[in-house]
Order: structure tokens, then sequence, then C-alpha cells
């Protein structure tokens, strides 16, 4: 089981490296290929990638055999893509390569880069680039100016590589993304629609305001049975009954956060019903109940949310991914009525943890935009989704008209794949016909 951590993305695909397909593993070790080249010797891919503008290229080791090589690569970015006069920045990907010829996989990120092989990879082959999300910290100006973060950008960042190596890898190009990383992969396509020749996207869903009532509804009114619900319902009272001795349980350390910690607790309460039905794990029958010890309600509780993700480190680090929710991308609300006398903060959102200065006037226009391009014009993109994920109910459900379609596994959570998929056949055979190769394949 893995924690959905409120979405944080560079920490989840940390640790989710099947669904992310990065971000784990061990540190990558730099190899010294920097000499000249020999007469009579082939040049290394390494030197290939040396002769393109702005990158600054580093061979590592990796563990994955399945690639010939693999590179750390650091782009020159311009902060604003409309001016370049703005500043520049660096961002990181990773590269992994077997021949130019074969297919490529963008693996796009809603975080940092990881050099993990993704799902999409194994499948078809090839190579594989992974590429780290701007304002994240491989990809981080020296002064953040938080105008600059958006789809657009982001989009343009993307493009950037894509035409930077699309001379030496001039085959098939996919996208692949999870959750936030879907959502960055399919605002690629909405921007830059002729750069893919397919996308699969993982539990990604398109939210409508800061507060999505579509997620809300399936959460609290329809998801599973009502007595499961009020099992639920009853687990929060149940915490919220005994805040102090579950804090205590707990151990969090307040010198770490800038916050009360039962204001911790009490937004760990509240996201619980969605980071329930998130997880893999998300049987009712394992709900604690009245009488049970209060270290087994806190542990029970502690599997479920990532109360450090709200320490001072941590919300520094993810600051990204709150000002995306903020401005553009819109998040889930939380329902507090049947707990709001056992609260101190019953009006706690997500939006709370938005840094001031990254805050601009919300704008539901642009996901709405996007949602209808992906819905009636976006070809070669499939969403993978799990029927109990509460993201699925934002889901993207492409007209019949497009080579387009949503693979909903009904008994998969947020943490679907597509190797238990009961779609995969159809998802195996898209990618053939799309991609002119067979899959799955086997690169070695």
């Amino acid at each position: 089981m893995t924690k959905q951590w409120h979405l944080i993305l560079p920490i989840v695909c940390g640790l989710t490296l099947t669904a992310c397909g990065g971000g784990g593993g061990s540190s990558p070790t730099p190899v010294d290929n920097t000499g000249p080249i020999v007469d009579n010797v082939p040049p290394t891919w390494g030197h290939q990638l040396r002769l393109l503008p702005g990158l600054t290229v580093t061979e590592i080791m990796t563990p994955f055999t399945e690639y010939d090589s693999s590179y750390k690569l650091e782009l020159v970015q311009p902060i604003d893509h409309n001016d370049p006069s703005k500043g520049t920045f660096l961002q990181t990907a990773y590269l992994h390569h077997n021949d130019g010829a074969l297919p490529i996989v963008m693996k796009i990120a809603a975080g940092p880069a990881g050099n993990v092989p993704t799902a999409i990879s194994t499948l078809i082959g090839g190579n594989q680039i992974s590429i780290s999300h701007r304002y994240f910290n491989t990809a981080m100006p020296e002064t953040i100016d938080w105008e600059y973060l958006s789809a657009e950008q982001q989009a343009a960042d993307l493009h950037a590589f894509y035409e930077l190596l699309k001379p030496i890898y001039p085959n098939q190009w996919v996208g692949t993304g999870y959750s936030g990383g879907g959502e960055a992969a399919l605002q690629y396509n909405y921007h830059y629609p002729d750069d893919l020749d397919a996308t699969v996207v993982y539990a990604t869903g398109l939210m409508n305001s800061h507060a999505d009532t579509r997620l809300e509804e399936y959460v609290y009114n329809t998801v599973s049975t009502s007595e499961c619900r009020d099992r639920i319902s009853d687990f929060q009272r149940l915490v919220l009954s005994n805040k102090t001795e579950i804090l205590s349980a707990l151990q969090l350390d307040s010198e770490l956060f800038d916050m009360p910690l039962g204001k911790v607790l009490e937004y760990g309460v509240v996201e619980f019903p969605y980071m329930f039905w998130m997880n893999d794990e998300h049987d009712c029958a394992t709900i604690r109940v009245e009488g049970s010890e209060i270290s087994a309600i806190a542990a029970y509780l502690d599997k479920y949310i990532w109360f450090n993700g709200n320490n001072r480190e941590n919300l520094l680090y993810s600051a990204a991914f709150y000002v995306d929710i903020y401005n553009e991308a819109g998040y889930f609300g939380f329902k507090t009525d049947h707990l709001a006398d056992l609260m101190n903060y019953p009006n706690i959102t997500s939006m709370d943890f938005t840094p001031e200065e990254g805050k601009r006037t919300y704008d539901p226009s642009k996901m709405q935009d996007m949602t209808d391009w992906l819905t009636n014009q976006g070809e070669h993109i499939i969403y993978v989704y799990g029927g109990v994920d509460p993201y699925t109910q934002a889901g993207i459900m492409p007209i019949d008209a497009l080579e387009s379609f949503a693979a909903i596994n009904p008994d998969a959570s947020h943490e679907v794949n597509i190797s238990g998929h009961p779609d995969k056949d159809q998802i195996h055979a898209a990618l053939a016909s799309w991609l002119g190769v067979q899959v799955p394949v086997n690169v070695k």
C-alpha cells in the first residue's frame, strides 16, 4: 500500500515507482565520457547529445540493463517562453537510450524527474526521457516569479525538449504521466497536438474548481455502500474526539510545522475519505471503530495520511503544487458539516497551503477549455482509470469518433496500472496501431 499524500507529486512519484515511472531507485553514478573522439572509433550517444545547443550531458550508471546507456540532461530553459529576456533556469531530465531509430517515451513528471523505466517503456521498448516539472527542485530559477508557473509555460518546456531531440529520435514519440504528471501530459497535448504520436495517462482527473463537487458527491454519497461511508464518517469523529491522545500517538514534532498540530490533524481527518478510496487497501471492514486502542486508531490513520507532508520543509518543497491547484488546476473539497462540532478549523481546504506570493485569480476556463478539447478533439490518447478512484469522476471520456478512449478497471484505485487491467489487450492493440510497433515488445 502507498499513501497518496495529498498527491504531492514530487514525493509520491519518488515512492510509487510503477505508477509514476520515476523518482526512486539508487542515485545515478556519473561516468566520465568527456574525452575526445578517437579516430576510427564511433562516437558514443553522449557525444551526439553534446552537440545539441543549451544541453549539459552527464552519462550515468543505472541498474536498468534493458538500456545501452543513460544520461542526466540539463537544458537551459527560458523562464518566459514568450519573452526570453526574463531570464533562464536549468531543467533536469533523465534519458535512457538504446537506438535513435526506436520509439522514445516521454515520461512527464509533476515534480522532479525520476530515472526509473515506465510501464509504457517496457511495453514498447526503445528509449525513455523523464522530464522534471518547472519550479520544483530540479527545475528551479534562482528567483521565483510564480506568474510563470502555468500549463502553457510547462508545455513549452516539454516542447523545447521535443524540438531539441526530435532530429536524433526522429520516429515515434509517446507521452505518459501519472495523476498530476498525466495532467501535464494532457496539457502538452492540448498546446502542442502534433508532437506526440500517442499518450497514456493514469488516474488523471481535470478539476473544475477549487473544490470540485463531482469528487465530493462521489466520496460522500455514492461510492460503496451507505454503511461503509457511515463507517468512514464514524472513524473521522472517533479521531477528532480523541485529538490529544491521537496526536501523542502520532509523535509529530511541532518544531517542524508552521501551523498548530491540531490543524495538521484536522486536515488529515477531512482528507481521509479521499485517501482511503484512492488507495488499493480500501476494505471498510478494516476501519477502526469505537473501543479500539488509541495506538491502533492512530496507526490506521497514519497508513493513509502523510502528516509530515504539511511540515515546513515539505510545504516549501511542494509550493509549486499548491500554486498550481490554486491558480489553474483546481482540486477537491472537503465535507465537514458532520464534523464541525469537533473541529477548530472547519473551513480548512488545500488552498490554505498556497504561498501568498503565488496566488492569482483562479480561472476555471483554462481547465474547461482543455477538457472540451480533449473530449472532442484529442487524438491517440488512452486514459487509464480505476473505478474506485475519486479522480475518475473528473476523468476525460472522449467521444466515440476519436481514436482515443478511457479504460476503466472497475476494481482499481488511484494506483491503477495496465498489467492487471481488463482492457489490457485493447490498450496494447491501440498502441501497436498508432505507433506501428509490436506491443508488447522486448527490448533485448
